[in-house]
């Protein structure tokens, strides 16, 4: 993994994650984007789950 200019880089991947599990991402390599976004604070398990979610659907 690499930081760039405030985003994580990976494998193709580039995401931004935010306060209390938001997070956005883009997958150049899959052609996708997903954002999400909570209204409280949580730890980022959500937001796996729905990349586990978007990726077995693939």
């Amino acid at each position: 993994m690499t930081w760039t200019l405030g985003l994580q880089h990976y494998d193709g991947d580039l995401a931004m994650g935010g306060l209390g599990g938001s997070t956005a991402w883009v997958s150049r390599k899959h052609g996708y984007s997903c954002a999400f976004v909570t209204r409280h604070l949580a730890g980022p398990h959500r937001m796996m789950a729905l990349e586990e979610a978007i990726e077995s659907a693939r």
